[in-house]
Formats: structure tokens, sequence, C-alpha cells
């Protein structure tokens, strides 16, 4: 079979434990390719994650029906399982550096790039960022044979991520950098989170159409406005039940819940516990 890539490409398939599988993000192959213009790849069900970072030359993605072009310090981050294709401009040979993982969270973290920003990140106006380096650490590590080498590349591959998904963000902004309506609305929920609050009267309160409010509240917040109600009960609720003896059903009505029963169900959909179990294991 004809190779694709030059003979100073390399890759290295990885061996994980089970353990390591169970607990880690792992690395599942890695690799440094200098494309030939024959260089592509077309798939789909591939249980795996990957990152291809390009150090020169252009390729071309193509994820879930849309195309995509990679360029110098652009890197794109995609879903294996899903339709994909990639490959080589056939006079801008494609250099890149790769790598396959999986594990813990991994794929609802990029699920969710993935939905904030799609799979490109251009990062050419960083050549100094710092997700290159990583990624060159994760190839060393995994290379090195060192025991330890597995929970370091996790730690990286977390970091990767972590900024990624930072980056592929629209609520990365505080306060002051809201629309004046997004921030009245949210000074007025932590005032008034209590009350039965509605769509309707949020919209009033900030002048605004109900429909447009809460497109713009979605788009700055990551949450619709009732979500970010509940999101402030939950809170306050977490607060009366670690610092008062006030009853699961007393805490419920002091932050605005009608029902004891939709609180705990709510509560424990939200923190994984029943706000009684909550309680003591803080107390």
């Amino acid at each position: 079979m004809t190779r694709k890539v030059m003979d100073q490409s390399w890759t290295y398939e990885h061996y994980n434990s089970e353990a390591e599988k169970a607990a880690l993000y792992y690395v599942q192959s890695a690799g440094h390719y200098y494309s030939k213009p024959i260089y592509c790849c077309r798939r789909e069900g591939l249980d795996s994650l990957l990152i291809k970072y390009t150090l020169d030359g252009t390729g071309y993605l193509k994820y879930n029906d849309v195309s995509y072009t990679v360029r110098r310090h652009q890197l794109f981050i995609i879903d294996c399982m899903a339709p994909h294709y990639y490959g080589s401009s056939k006079t801008d040979l494609w250099e890149m550096v790769w790598i396959h993982f999986n594990g813990n969270s991994s794929r609802l973290y990029v699920q969710q790039i993935l939905k904030n920003n799609g799979p490109v990140f251009d990062l050419s106006a960083e050549p100094n960022n710092t997700i290159l380096p990583k990624l060159l650490q994760i190839h060393q590590l995994i290379r090195s044979h060192n025991y330890q080498a597995n929970i370091v590349a996790s730690l990286l591959l977390n970091q990767i991520i972590t900024e990624l998904l930072l980056r592929s963000s629209e609520e990365q902004q505080d306060l002051q950098q809201l629309p004046p309506s997004t921030t009245h609305a949210i000074r007025y929920i932590k005032g008034n989170y209590e009350k039965p609050l509605t769509l309707d009267q949020l919209a009033d309160v900030v002048g605004m159409s109900k429909y447009h409010f809460a497109r713009q509240f979605k788009r700055h917040t990551g949450f619709s406005p009732h979500e970010y109600l509940i999101k402030q009960r939950i809170q306050e609720s977490k607060i009366l039940l670690k610092n008062t003896n006030l009853s699961v059903e007393v805490v419920s009505h002091r932050v605005g819940f009608e029902s004891v029963s939709h609180f705990i169900q709510t509560f424990k959909k939200s923190e994984g516990v029943t706000p009684l179990r909550f309680r003591r294991m803080w107390n």
C-alpha cells in the first residue's frame, strides 16, 4: 500500500491499562505527519477524539457536511464517531501534529466545544500559544516510557480541552461586559429569586419583548432566564441548608419553590443528591 506521508513522519500507538482508561483522559495514538499530495482520511464510527494542529502548509476538513480549510497555527478538534474527511492540499503540503484521545468526560467537553464554536480554531495571531507546547509535551511523554507519563498526559489533555472550551464559549464575559439589559435582569433575579418571576415580568423590567430578551439573555449568560432563576434558587438553598436548621420544606419556600417535591427533584438534578443528603454531607 502506498504510504501517504513522507519518511520523516512518525506515529505512535499508545498503551493504557483498563484502570487508566476508566480514570484518565488517555492518549490512544499520536504523531507528526509531513503529508504527501495523496494524504487523506475518510471515516466515521471511530470511538476516538482527534486534535490536529497545523505546523505548515494547508489541510482540508469536512465534518458533518461542513467544509473547512486549516492553515499554519490553526487546529481542529473532532469526535471521530461523526462522518468526517480530512486531507492535504495537493500543492501546499500539510505538516501537522496530532493526538487521538478518549476517556473520562472528554467526549462531553468536545461536544460542547463543537456546539459553541465548531471544530476549527485559528491561533495564527498567537504563535506562542500554550496549546502547541502541550501537544508536543504529550508527544514526548508517551514515547518516554516514564511510569508517570499517562498521568501527566491526562493533565495536559485536560488543560488543552479546557482552554478550547473557554475559547469557544460566548459566555466569558463578566457582568460589566454584559449588555445593560442583561445586567439589569441578572440583578433583578438575584434580588427577587424567591418571587414567582415569569419571562413576561423580566422582559417588562428591562423594557424588551420577551422573545428578544430571552434570546439575548441566553446568548450572553448561557442560560435561559428561567434556568438562571432556578440556578439562583438552588445556590441560595445551599446556603440555607449549610448554615441553618430550617426544614427542607421551609427552605424550598424561602427560595421560591411552590412545591417541596419539585424543589427536591430540581435540587437532586442539579447537585446529584437530595437536599437532606446535601445537608448531612456538609454538617
